[in-house]
């Protein structure tokens, strides 16, 4: 048995490590995730989120416009004239926070990813 097989025989024996388990990026560990931390949050692309959080509870995907709903209406002040004529296309997605609330993290395409451009922390029962 080599060395690097021996270190992994005892990560699987401690249960660190599982068989076949995907593992996150090794830029993961450096992104702590806090709600009260906007430049965390920035940035995150939508697979880090989902490795983060899980699975979203609530999907949608809808183009950016000069108007939109109460939940969404600070998206387009994020974006300039052109984006907003052209539809830029944003993906949402909301997981479950805390037993109270929700978080939502709205993703625009840049960079070869769709990357977070805003995010919402909100109590759960609350109707937008």
């Amino acid at each position: 048995m080599t060395g690097q097989t021996a270190i992994v025989s005892c990560l699987l024996a401690l249960g660190a490590v599982q068989p076949g388990q995907p593992r996150a990026p090794q830029d993961m560990e450096a992104i702590p995730i806090m709600a009260s931390d906007e430049q965390t949050l920035a940035g995150l692309t939508l697979e880090q989120a989902e490795i983060r959080f899980g699975t979203p509870s609530d999907s949608d995907e809808f183009a950016l416009a000069p108007e939109l709903p109460e939940f969404r209406n600070d998206l387009p002040g994020l974006f300039d004239e052109a984006d907003i004529r052209a539809g830029v296309q944003i993906r949402e997605r909301t997981w479950s926070y805390s037993d109270s609330q929700n978080i939502t993290l709205w993703f625009a395409a840049g960079d070869g990813a769709w990357r977070a451009v805003h995010h919402m922390i909100w109590d759960k029962g609350l109707e937008f």
